[in-house]
């Protein structure tokens, strides 16, 4: 993914490949558009999902008196390994 920036050079080949070296030219030009919408679709999505789990976890911390609340709170962290085994 690093090297999506590269292209090849035209300026060394025959003319007779000069056409192939375009054509791939033009492919890694859109393999790196698909790679930048990928980066930017990925990093919208994580911080729409980030949003409403730090309101409510917000909204948890606050809340008093309430016995499971300490369970809300440590029972599925995204670190955490025990949430995914509660959820088979």
């Amino acid at each position: 993914m690093n090297m999506l920036h590269q292209r090849l050079s035209v300026g060394d080949v025959p003319s007779e490949i000069a056409p192939l070296v375009n054509g791939m030219n033009v492919v890694l030009e859109r393999l790196a558009a698909g790679a930048a919408r990928t980066r930017r679709y990925t990093a919208n999505a994580a911080h729409e999902l980030r949003t409403p789990i730090a309101i409510l976890r917000a909204r948890l911390e606050n809340l008093e008196g309430l016995p499971i609340k300490g369970a809300l709170l440590t029972g599925c962290r995204p670190s955490s390994s025990s949430c995914s085994s509660r959820r088979a």
